[in-house]
C-alpha cells in the first residue's frame, strides 16, 4: 500500500505564516506533512536538499540563511510531482488593515477580525500596533488579540494587534 492511499497527502502549519528575519539569519524552516518527499524554494529556486519522509516524526526542515522573498515548501509524492504547497512572503512596512472575517451577517453579536498588511497586501506578522475602534450604527462590546501577556481592559475601544491582528465583538 503506497503511503498515500486512503489518506489526503498535506502539509501542516502550526507556526505563523511569517518569512521576517535579519539578512543572512540562520532559520529552521520545519515542516510536517504525510507527502512522501518535500523541497524548500525561496523565490522559486530550490533551497537545500529535497527531504524524504521522515516516518518516526513526519517532521522535516532545512536550517537556511534568511533571505527576503517568497519561501515555499513543495509536497511530493513518490514520482517526484507536486501533489501541495505552502508558502510565505516576507512582509514590508504595515500600511493598512485588511477584514480577515466579517462574521455571520445576521449574527446578534458579529465578530470582526482585522490583519495589518504591507502595501502589496502581504500580512505582517511582526509588528503590535495600537489600534482604535470606532462604530457606527451599533455597539462595540470589545476588543482581543490572542495575547496572553496582554491584561488590558478588552471592553474599552482602544487595543494592541498581537502579530499584526485584532478581533472585534459588535
Amino acid at each position: 500500500m503506497s503511503q498515500s492511499e486512503g489518506r489526503k497527502e498535506e502539509l501542516s502549519v502550526d507556526a505563523w505564516a511569517s518569512w521576517n528575519y535579519k539578512e543572512g539569519q540562520t532559520v529552521r524552516v520545519v515542516c510536517y506533512t504525510n507527502t512522501a518527499k518535500a523541497r524548500l524554494l525561496l523565490d522559486n529556486q530550490p533551497i537545500g536538499d529535497v527531504k524524504n519522509y521522515d516516518t518516526k516524526t513526519g517532521i522535516t526542515y532545512w536550517d537556511v540563511p534568511f533571505k527576503q522573498g517568497t519561501l515555499k515548501v513543495e509536497g511530493l509524492n513518490e514520482a517526484g510531482n507536486v501533489v501541495v504547497t505552502y508558502a510565505v512572503t516576507t512582509a514590508g512596512e504595515a500600511t493598512a488593515l485588511q477584514v480577515i472575517n466579517d462574521g455571520k451577517k445576521d449574527a446578534e453579536v458579529k465578530q470582526v477580525a482585522v490583519q495589518l498588511v504591507d502595501a502589496k497586501g502581504n500580512p505582517v506578522y511582526n509588528i503590535n500596533a495600537e489600534l482604535t475602534c470606532t462604530v457606527t450604527g451599533g455597539t462595540l462590546l470589545g476588543l482581543e488579540a490572542g495575547d496572553n501577556s496582554d491584561m488590558g481592559d478588552y471592553t474599552d475601544n482602544v487595543q494592541k494587534t498581537f502579530r499584526g491582528r485584532l478581533l472585534a465583538y459588535m
